[in-house]
């Protein structure tokens, strides 16, 4: 695939002083998001040019009164929302989980802008260490959201719903809140910073159903806007993303320079989650470049970052990932031991999809061993977590664990069978509308 590369700003800035530049430049010619840079530029100059943009003697050197009362206003309102939203968020987080919508769909009190920005503040805080919290105090933001008149709102809680979501695995319910958060965002009089963030989150989810060119085009776009902005941590985050389009169109050589020059030039530019989500990307291209100690040293030191920024969710998918590679390597008793415990850790965050994958890892490991009685309790399992879950494809997901199972209690599941099952349950979600095909067994 040949990437396309556009000009950056110093580029067209050097160009900006000649004559026809689109006719002489081949690439100003045929590519309209760098024509239109230029023509932004050139208006810019324009009326930097212009004397009346210099001229100070019409500029007021004191305040306008009423434009100062309105601002005092206006931050006297934000700060009775937020106090207010203190309280009533306390009282919402004492109840059950399960009573959070209901309660805020019933009690008027809770249609406070101040309620959505800190619902959705403490769900950013929270959906990597406990996920299914996060997706209630954010979906509960996103139905107050819905009663007030504010676009900025709607689209702050939607894009944190979308990111609980693609965390937890479901990509089509991510995308659809993706959507939404765009519409309600291009609706707002400034918008191109929200809308680079949204689409982040909509490239990981392109990425995620394999639609990759347009994820490249989605990142790209992103990163151009934080340039503009100078945010480089939201940069240095694009660029994980980056990496992480290229590791999964299995072009792990072209990531390690991306991911090494994270380390190199943004370290001090990403926050704890990203640090660790980069060294943890590049632990994964090491091992799938077969450079395992180097794989095994940065997927300790990811699972450390994480720990130490008490990011649980994460440092739990790295542990199984480590488990994943020492089985690879024949170190069968150390990988089911880590497989064990993190199946126990993936439940007890309520990570539903990855414990039930963690023990169909687990059952391609024991049956090498023939231990068919575990791998139909470790099926059994599986089977109560994908309900949990609530995945779209729950009965294609219930239909290849359930005949892995059913081969185990005849003792006619093999490793081949269950690599099969494996296989099949990692694409599903990218390719929801892909079938289980039963592998053969072999004969009682």
């Amino acid at each position: 695939m040949i990437v396309e590369r556009h000009y950056d700003d110093e580029a067209l800035i050097a160009i900006l002083g000649t004559e026809g530049d689109r006719a002489r430049d081949p690439h100003l010619a045929g590519c309209s998001s760098c024509a239109e840079t230029l023509s932004s530029y050139r208006a810019i100059a324009d009326v930097l040019g212009s004397d009346a943009v210099w001229d100070l003697k019409d500029l007021r050197r004191d305040s306008a009164p009423d434009s100062v009362g309105v601002l005092r206003a206006f931050a006297a309102r934000l700060n009775n929302e937020d106090e207010s939203a203190e309280d009533l968020v306390a009282e919402l987080l004492v109840l059950p989980r399960a009573q959070w919508l209901t309660t805020v769909q019933s009690d008027g009190r809770f249609v406070n802008p101040g309620v959505v920005r800190l619902l959705v503040e403490k769900s950013e805080q929270t959906y990597d260490k406990t996920p299914p919290e996060a997706a209630a105090m954010v979906r509960a933001a996103v139905d107050i959201a819905g009663r007030l008149d504010s676009q900025q709102l709607k689209g702050l809680a939607w894009r944190q719903y979308a990111q609980v979501l693609f965390s937890t695995g479901d990509f089509v319910g991510a995308l659809d809140a993706v959507d939404l958060a765009q519409v309600a965002y291009e609706k707002c009089a400034v918008a191109d910073y929200n809308l680079a963030r949204v689409g982040i989150i909509r490239a990981l989810i392109f990425s995620a159903q394999e639609r990759f060119d347009e994820a490249h085009v989605t990142a790209r776009r992103s990163v151009r806007t934080f340039r503009a902005y100078g945010d480089r941590s939201r940069v240095a985050s694009a660029m994980v993303t980056e990496a992480y389009i290229l590791m999964r169109q299995l072009r792990f050589s072209d990531a390690i320079p991306v991911l090494l020059e994270l380390a190199r030039e943004y370290r001090n530019d990403l926050d704890g989650y990203a640090q660790g989500a980069a060294v943890s990307n590049l632990a994964m291209c090491y091992a799938e470049t077969r450079c395992i100690p180097e794989a095994l040293a940065q997927y300790q030191l990811a699972a450390e970052i994480f720990e130490e920024h008490q990011v649980e969710t994460e440092a739990t998918r790295v542990r199984g990932h480590v488990a994943n590679l020492l089985a690879a390597q024949g170190h069968y008793v150390e990988a089911k031991r880590r497989m064990r415990q993190c199946i126990d850790d993936f439940e007890r965050l309520g990570m539903s999809i990855e414990a039930a994958m963690g023990g169909i890892y687990l059952a391609e490991v024991l049956l090498a061993e023939n231990a068919y009685q575990e791998v139909d309790l470790l099926c059994h399992r599986a089977v109560d977590q994908f309900r949990k879950s609530g995945v779209p494809q729950i009965a294609e997901a219930l239909a290849a664990v359930t005949y892995l199972q059913e081969a185990a209690r005849s003792k006619r599941a093999t490793v081949a069978v269950a690599r099969h099952v494996k296989t099949y349950l990692e694409q599903l979600p990218s390719r929801p509308e892909l079938l289980f095909a039963p592998p053969p067994l072999p004969p009682e």
